[in-house]
């Protein structure tokens, strides 16, 4: 049993940079799901991750035009690029 789990971890492997992986898969999500706020908060986690402060904005701007429920998300992102501003 065990070398079943050595061959399953040898043969996974890590991508070298798992950002820009992610990136990949973020513009594809953002297009189908504009009218989705965890879309949004995606985005602006991963844009965060990255250092993109217009990008970050740009999340922030189209989560607060949905009328949504997710509000708790929004104020958390807003104060989270407010102190990445200071």
């Amino acid at each position: 049993m065990s070398w079943i789990k050595i061959i399953f971890f040898h043969t996974i492997k890590k991508p070298e940079n798992p950002l820009e992986e992610c990136m990949k898969f973020l513009k594809p999500i953002e297009e189908f799901g504009k009218n989705d706020a965890e879309t949004h908060v995606l985005a602006f986690e991963v844009y965060d991750r990255k250092s993109k402060i217009l990008l970050m904005l740009k999340a922030l701007k189209n989560l607060s035009n949905l009328e949504s429920t997710n509000k708790p998300s929004f104020h958390y992102c807003l104060c989270k690029f407010l102190i990445k501003c200071i």
